[in-house]
């Protein structure tokens, strides 16, 4: 499509049959991009978690970004679902532990800003507490 002028593009409008195509061809394009968005926002979160599905990166991701080396042959992959006492489930990203230790890493990925994200973390630490917490003799 041509490049129009502010002038140009008021008169384009002033016809309610070309106006009432704009709109609609605006829409499409609004609808493809969030279509593209989303299935762009799964395929980098699939691939962040099979990159860290990987105990040896997982490792080195935990050095390079929390200073603690931990051996990949120390790490276990967790069962990453919860069931809250409310009867809702909770699915985390990635959540290991480190072999006979209550040491724990829980790896989340967000494409998009989640000002809530904060209490998703203390909602899923809370959830890993209480599974894995020493029973009571």
């Amino acid at each position: 499509m041509n490049k129009l002028s502010d002038k140009e593009l008021k008169l384009y409008l002033k016809d309610s049959n070309k106006k009432g195509e704009l709109l609609k061809f605006i829409q499409e394009i609004e609808e493809e991009n969030e279509k593209t968005k989303t299935e762009v926002d799964k395929k980098h979160d699939k691939i962040f978690k099979e990159i860290l599905l990987n105990k040896k990166e997982a490792s080195r991701f935990i050095y390079i970004n929390l200073n603690i080396f931990v051996n990949p042959n120390q790490l276990e992959l967790c069962n990453s679902e919860f069931r809250t006492k409310n009867n809702r489930v909770l699915e985390v990203d990635i959540l290991y532990k480190v072999k006979n230790k209550q040491l724990f890493f829980l790896i989340e990925h967000q494409t998009k800003v989640d000002k809530y994200m904060v209490y998703r973390m203390l909602n899923y630490q809370t959830e890993i507490i209480n599974r894995y917490r020493p029973k009571k003799r």
